[in-house]
């Protein structure tokens, strides 16, 4: 299937699934400039943001890739 074809929360998991160091400036075809990432530890907003949680998880995990956690992407319109 294309990935133009897949839906974004799919082909954002499938990212994640993937997620290397090497791929962290890959975040902005991701995600808007200004999007807001939440979990139980951060909230922020911005690419730069985001890029800075998961760099932290590289730099302090062991193994921070060996599995991939249940995450809910939330979608919406500016009124």
């Amino acid at each position: 299937m294309p990935s133009s074809a897949v839906n974004p929360a799919a082909r954002l998991a499938a990212f994640y699934e993937a997620l290397t160091p090497q791929m962290l400036d890959q975040l902005s075809a991701y995600y808007a400039p200004d999007a807001r990432f939440k979990d139980p530890f951060n909230n922020v907003t911005g690419t730069s943001a985001i890029r800075a949680i998961f760099q932290h998880m590289f730099d302090t995990l062991e193994n921070p890739g060996s599995s991939c956690t249940v995450f809910r992407v939330m979608t919406y319109k500016a009124s």
